[in-house]
This record gives structure tokens, sequence and C-alpha cells, in this order.
């Protein structure tokens, strides 16, 4: 079996719940929403398919440790199964049958307060891998993990000058585990497109490798602080091993190091950089792998890990009551003996086997039942607890559930409110800086008039904006340097909400907007940025409120491989090989409810002239919308 282990630590708040979403939104990527197993479970989803949970605390410290495996197979014989959306790097995601079953886990430990701890991460196969798990990236993401001392990023953020004290750092930290790859420019590098490409070339090894790109004045002060010989030119990639590197036989030891950098280290040249992508992004997958599978946990993670695995192999089959008609369910369990009744209310009863269990092996409650039962074997092991202290905890449980519930729907309420509220500000807005009208010209009649200084205001369009999103769709081509490379469904969905006209009325001042920004750019009259532009749109150019666009996403959109996946949008291949380019530039054409539209796109007018359109829909997921 092929093994990929992937171990962090991290530092964030509220750990466990973002571990439990994490692993919610890997349930429903695999197909089974709502089924992530609860501790004490094991779940049967098909035939080659099954998950199971445990967990423990640590009396004595108040440690919480978790487990969690999914294993993932096709049937003999049966068809691949194929995953929606581009991969950076690549096309859509294929699992075939060749590939034999897979199985990943999950091994996690929080401190008493919830915050510090540590993931590990492992996936056998009979195949070799061929990327880390997306799970481990979208952990890592959301909790914030490190690498040594210094934080463990994914993709392959932009560093300027006040960064690179901090790379410096990283590169000579004992602790990195990790190969670090440094990519330098000049100020004739374009210096995003460039980002863009180092994260495809990265994207298989996430988490098993850092990346950085270095703008030119970084890369000036980069090489100014370095050894001679670890100097990067413009266009050059080098990749710094850890200070522990291993030998061909498996076994680490220490790096030669001047003034405190690995002295060996590869070197990437720009023609192999730019030419040579899926070999060089292969390189760097096995790379980072021979360094994962080199780098043993400590000690007591290993020890948790086979506790945990331990506890997994006695979950007991507990069918799910979301599951189907055609889910293989496993056999009940034969009912107790008479002389294993349940005991009477008040009679102590030892945890374990002399609980009373319904047929399915769970505790009476349903799952919730199971769960205190799990949790009282774990903590309580050979102390005795009496049945009118279970109900008593039942009890507490359903009111915390209660409660939970509430602040949810005070939580939608508020954010509702908020929608509203800014809903009012952008009238309010549009209403102040709404155009007068303008002033009849008493030289038009004459032939040989002066031409005035400024041209003429365009209409807005409102009187001839379609009135369908439909409609909207077959009237792309008739608007100049827009052009729409989505898929037409999510737009098409729209037409069914109540609000539709009122989307496509502003879906189509938004287009029209980005027609006239990206013409204003190809005559050089307007300036650089669609932001920048409806922030000063000059003169005869239709704008649209910059209160209702966004640059950028949120560093934890972009970052999180759940949320940035869904907003890589299929582009030309003259603008990006793989065909499809992450676009974090949206327009916000509708809130107050579920649905949110969003236009999102990609500006390219500084090389073809064009904005591209990749999605005109629902509000794409993120952390507000999970």
């Amino acid at each position: 079996m092929h093994q990929c282990p992937i171990y962090f630590r991290f530092d964030v708040p509220g750990a466990l719940a973002i571990i439990d979403r994490v692993l919610g939104a890997w349930f429903a990527e695999a197909g089974w929403e709502g089924r992530v197993p609860a501790p004490g479970e094991r779940v049967t989803f098909d035939a080659a398919s099954h998950a199971a949970r445990a967990a423990r605390v640590d009396r004595g410290s108040g440690r919480r440790a978790g487990r969690i495996t999914l294993t993932r197979g096709a049937e003999a014989g049966g068809a691949p199964e194929r995953k929606p959306g581009p991969v950076p790097g690549g096309g859509p995601r294929t699992v075939t049958p060749a590939d034999g079953p897979r199985t990943a886990s999950i091994t996690y430990e929080v401190d008493r307060f919830g915050r510090h701890g540590w993931v590990l991460v492992r996936e056998c196969s009979e195949a070799p891998p061929t990327r880390a798990p997306r799970v481990a990236a979208a952990l890592a993401a959301e909790l914030g993990a490190r690498d040594g001392a210094h934080p463990l990023t994914t993709g392959a953020p932009i560093a300027q000058r006040p960064d690179v004290p901090e790379l410096l750092d990283a590169l000579r930290d004992p602790g990195r585990a990790r190969p670090f790859l440094v990519v330098g420019t000049d100020h004739g590098f374009p210096v995003r497109r460039l980002a863009d490409l180092v994260a495809s070339l990265t994207a298989d090894a996430e988490t098993l490798l850092v990346a950085r790109v270095l703008d030119a004045p970084a890369t000036a002060q980069f090489n100014e602080t370095v050894p001679e010989a670890l100097r990067i030119g413009p266009g050059t990639g080098a990749v710094f091993p850890p200070l522990t590197a291993d030998t061909a036989e498996g076994t680490a030891v220490p790096e030669e190091t001047d003034a405190g950098f690995p002295v060996h280290h590869s070197v990437i040249g720009t023609d192999r950089l730019i030419a040579d992508e899926y070999g060089l992004r292969r390189e760097l997958w096995h790379l980072a792998l021979r360094y994962a599978r080199a780098t043993e946990p400590p000690p007591a993670v290993e020890e948790a890990d086979s506790h945990l695995s331990r506890l997994i192999d006695r979950c007991r089959e507990v069918p799910s009551a979301a599951a189907s008609d055609d889910v293989a369910h496993a056999p009940d369990t034969p009912l107790p003996a008479p002389d294993s009744a349940p005991p009477k209310p008040g009679a102590h009863v030892a945890p374990g086997d002399r609980i009373p269990r319904t047929r399915s092996g769970g505790l009476p409650g349903g799952p919730l039942g199971s769960l205190l039962g799990d949790i009282l074997e774990d903590v309580l092991g050979d102390r005795a607890i009496d049945t009118d202290s279970l109900e008593n905890l039942r009890i507490v449980a359903r009111r915390g559930l209660r409660r939970s519930r509430e602040h949810r729907r005070d939580r939608d309420e508020i954010r509702r409110l908020r929608h509203e509220l800014a809903a009012a500000h952008r009238a309010i807005d549009d209403l102040r800086g709404a155009p007068g009208p303008a002033e009849p010209d008493p030289t038009s009649g004459t032939q040989d008039s002066a031409v005035p200084d400024t041209p003429p205001a365009k209409t807005q369009g409102s009187d001839h904006a379609p009135d369908s999103f439909a409609e909207l769709l077959d009237r792309f081509d008739g608007i100049p340097h827009v052009q729409f490379t989505g898929d037409p469904q999510p737009a098409l969905r729209l037409d069914r909400q109540s609000n539709a006209r009122g989307y496509v009325h502003k879906t189509w001042k938004a287009l029209l907007a980005l027609s006239d920004y990206a013409e204003s750019r190809t005559t050089g009259t307007g300036p650089p940025g669609v932001h920048n532009y409806l922030t000063q749109t000059p003169p005869g150019c239709r704008g649209f409120s910059v209160h209702d666009h966004a640059a950028v996403e949120s560093d934890t959109t972009t970052r999180a491989a759940a949320f940035r996946e869904p907003r890589v949008l299929p582009v030309p291949e003259s603008v990006h090989p793989d065909g499809a380019i992450f676009m974090g530039g949206h327009f916000r054409v509708g809130g107050g409810s579920t649905v949110s539209p969003r236009l999102h796109y990609y500006d390219d007018t500084g090389c073809s002239g064009t904005v591209y359109i990749g999605y005109i829909g629902a509000h794409l997921p993120n952390q507000s919308t999970n």
C-alpha cells in the first residue's frame, strides 16, 4: 500500500468546530452530504465505501482527540466517477476503478481550550498517489496550519518587501519539515500571472510544499540578505530543502548550512518554469512526497493515532437514518437475552455491554444516545453510572441543541437585516449620484458647430435591458469587449426567482460598465483596474455602484480549496494554458436572500482587451454561506 502522510500543528480559536465543518464539506464533496458519522459510529455508504469515527477525552489534561476514516472504492468494472470542476493545472477530477480503494484517515488532537493542537492526515491506496488529499489543504487553510514556527500557506502568495524578513526566518527555521520554493522576478515580469503559474505547479503538493513569488523589490532585498550562492534571478526558482533532509535510505540527517540557510538547493530556470509545466509539477510533487514520508510525526502523535485506530476497529455498525434503499446496512445485533434486560431507573450499571442498547447497537435516544454512550465508555472506564444520570445528560444535551438552533436563527436574521441595510445604503447612493437632465445644445442644429470637449454620456440601457437571463445570454454578442465563457445554467436558474427582473437589469448594467471600462482601457482614457474605474468613472462612460463591487475575494475564500475551486472558471487557452483561471473579482447583482446572485469576471484588458465573464448565478460557497 502507498501512503501520503501530512502532519501539521495549528493555533486557532474554535478548532473543533472548524474541523467538523471541514469534515462535513469533505463528505458533501464525496456525495454523502449530511452522512458524517458520530463518534462510535460506522456508516456503510455502498458496497465499497464506508466511514467510521472515534473520539476520546484525556481526563487529566482535558485534551480531546478524534479520528475519522473514509474508504472509497469502485465496483469491479464500474464506470469512472467524475467530480465536477476544473483542477489547477489539470482537467476534471476522475477516479477510475483501476485506482482501487482509497482510505483517508484524519487524526486530530485539541487542547482543553479548543485552540492548540495537531492534525495527521494519511491517505492509503493500492496505486501510487498523484496529489495530496484535498481535505488536508482545506484543514490547513481553515486552521492556520504551521510548518515549524511559521504559517503553512497554500498556493503561491506574492511576497513584498515587508514579508522578506519572515520568509528568511522560515528558511532558517530548524523545525521546518517541508521544501520551500522561492521564485524571483523583476519589473519586466507580470507578477500575478507568474504567481498563478507557480500555484498551478504546486497544486498537487498542497500542504507538502511551501511556495512564494517575490515581487521585484522583494527579490532585490532577498538577494542582498542571503549568501551569494543562494541568490535567485528574475523568473528563476529555487527549492530549499528542510534543515533536516533525508538520504536515499530514508533516514534523516542534518542539512549543511551557510549563515543558517540550507546550502544544497535546486534551481529551476525560466525556460523550464514556463515551458515544462507538466513535468515540473510531477517533479515537485514527488520531491514533496519524499520529504513527507521521511519526516516521522512525534511519538505522542503516533501513539494517539494508534489508540484511536483501535477504537475505530471497535466501532459499531449504525445504519444512517438518511440512507437510501440501495445502501448496504449492517445487520442488526441480536436482541438481548432475558437475563440482560435493562435495569430499573436508579440502578447502577457499568458502561459497556450492560448499558441498555437498541437493536442497532446504540443507546436509547438515537444517535444522541450513541454519542453519549461512547463518551461515557471512553471517559468513565470501569466506573459506574446510574440510568438517572444518563437521562439527565440527555436532557442537558437536548437543551444545548435547542439553544444552538436558536443561535443560528438569530444569526440568520442579523445577516438578513444587514443585507437590507446595505441595499438601502446603495439605493441612497444611487439616488445621490443620479445625473440630472442634460441641457440642450443650442448649436446642435449647425453642421459646423464646435465639437464638445467630452463625448456625450452613453445611455444606461435600462430602457433596453433584457427581461430575462435567457435574453441576456442571447445578447452577449452585442456587448463589445465582453465575452461570456461560463456555464449558462446557473444564470438561467435565476429566472425562476421572484426578483429575476431586478437581477437581470442590474447584471446588464454591470456588463455595460465593464464594456465601457474595457473600451476606456483600449483607448487609454480610463484608469487601470475595474474598482478604480468605478470609483472615478470617466465622463461619458457608464458606471456601477462601487459598493456592489469587490476587486478580490477574502484570504479565507482564496486559500481554502473548497471555496477557491468553484471560482476557478473557464477562459480561452490563449489567456491561460489550463483553460481556467481564478476569478476573484465580482459584482453583487442581488442581495437580501439566500440566492444573492453574483457576476464573476477576469480582467484581461491589459493583454487581449477583453473582460471574460466566467459565472453569473447564485452566490458561490464561502465561509458565511457554509
